[in-house]
């Protein structure tokens, strides 16, 4: 258990083991995709 503390970083939400969040480009995802698919 990862305790939270009400007013804390994630309190009423779910935990987070990264809160930093990266976001791809449409490219990069597409590619993404594609790498997966190979490895099928």
């Amino acid at each position: 258990m990862a305790p939270k503390y009400e007013g804390g970083p994630d309190f009423g939400g779910t935990f987070t083991m990264n809160p930093q969040k990266v976001y791809l480009t449409d490219m990069e995802y597409q590619d993404m995709v594609e790498k997966i698919k190979e490895a099928l």
